[in-house]
């Protein structure tokens, strides 16, 4: 029976790190799609070129990929993949929308489709979706440590070792298997949120606008959303200096660099931290981004907490609450629910014995739901003091 090889196309495919600047306004993802072959763009190998076609004329191949449509027309047909490949662009992973209509459009089961990625995500949204995956490291988005957390069935570090990991799979020697991460987590009841409330007392450094309102950004808008960024930069990045660069108004422009940023707004949440009164043994836990925190390149709000405390004796920091599974990030057309946090969120059993305080911390503060279900955990585990928030913007 023919398989189904599901491919990633930046970084698994195609070294594509010279576009990605591209990526951060509409402007550029355009001329990224009109003008790829002015963008440094290569093959990780010929290798694989080689392979996908002839797999491609006895089987099935799809790419599944985070990027526009027409990028990704224009990135496959500059390297010389064949032009009849099914694109599945925008594929919201690791959510597994995309990674669905490929499965259902190539009329194969799911125990003969294998899904091929560089990052953490593309090997979640293979879990969703319940097919096996292969992670490979060539295209450095994930380190192996982020991929063998989100537990694909194989790593591969060539991509010359590529043809013999589906000659196992096709062989039914590498079969799909759930996560066991999850397992070892603890996970809060969901009826804590027929509760009462925990009381949280706020503070922001300002009012955020959500760029997808189409409103003029303030300032503290504008330096949260490159914080937000900061996620998928990796640790030797920030430090080095590297600038917020994008493309608008038909040029290459450059922008803020990412560590004065950073170091700003540390300076401003001291400020606010100051301000807080709390007697004694202070805990903060910053909370999680929406994916695991082995999605992203550099866990920022654990690191910004980490350095905003450091050689604080009062304060220490609490990283043992973190998101275990995926869950969709907020806009202006839903709101997560308490309880969508809570069956997402997954507890490494933190104790807060001798903990006078417990303090929050948040990038943006919407409706609180969040903030307020760590709260839930917290005091389920036995805090029984105040708690306080602090975060960079409240949405306005």
């Amino acid at each position: 029976m023919a398989s189904h090889l599901v491919f990633d196309l930046d970084q698994t495919l195609v070294n594509t790190t010279a576009a990605r600047v591209f990526m951060k306004t509409g402007e550029g993802r355009m001329y990224a799609a009109q003008n790829i072959d002015k963008i440094a763009t290569m093959l990780f190998s010929p290798f694989l070129l080689i392979f996908l076609k002839a797999y491609h004329q006895r089987g099935k191949v799809s790419i599944v990929t985070d990027s526009p449509a027409d990028y990704a027309m224009a990135v496959l047909k500059k390297h010389k993949f064949p032009a009849d490949l099914p694109i599945f662009a925008v594929a919201q992973k690791p959510f597994g929308t995309g990674l669905r209509k490929a499965i259902a459009v190539s009329n194969i089961p799911l125990e003969r489709t294998v899904v091929v990625g560089d990052s953490a995500k593309d090997i979640l949204d293979a879990h969703e979706c319940k097919v096996a995956s292969i992670g490979v490291t060539w295209g450095k988005t994930s380190a192996e440590e982020q991929l063998q957390k989100a537990e694909p069935q194989r790593i591969i570090h060539t991509p010359e070792n590529l043809e013999a990991v589906v000659l196992e799979f096709e062989r039914e020697k590498m079969l799909y298997t759930p996560r066991e991460l999850p397992k070892k987590l603890t996970f809060v009841p969901v009826s804590e949120c027929n509760t009462p409330s925990p009381q949280l007392k706020h503070a922001t450094l300002g009012t955020y606008t959500p760029v997808s309102r189409g409103e003029g950004l303030n300032e503290i808008s504008r330096m949260i959303l490159q914080f937000k960024r900061m996620k998928d930069l990796s640790l030797e990045e920030i430090n080095d200096g590297v600038r917020d660069d994008y493309f608008y108004g038909g040029q290459l422009r450059s922008g803020a660099v990412y560590l004065s940023i950073f170091d700003e707004l540390k300076k401003m949440c001291k400020e606010l931290l100051n301000k807080i009164e709390v007697d004694g043994a202070t805990t903060i836990i910053p909370s999680p981004n929406s994916l695991p925190r082995f999605c992203y390149r550099t866990p920022i709000n654990d690191l910004f907490i980490h350095n905003l405390i450091l050689n604080e004796k009062q304060f220490t920091r609490c990283s043992d609450i973190g998101r275990a599974f995926p869950k969709k990030e907020d806009s202006i057309y839903g709101r997560s629910s308490e309880i969508d946090h809570l069956r997402t969120m997954g507890v490494y059993e933190p104790s807060f014995s001798g903990v006078d305080n417990v303090i929050i911390f948040d990038d943006v503060l919407t409706l609180g739901r969040q903030t307020t279900a760590i709260a839930r955990i917290v005091r389920y585990l036995g805090y029984k003091g105040k708690f306080h928030v602090i975060t960079l913007g409240k949405t306005g």
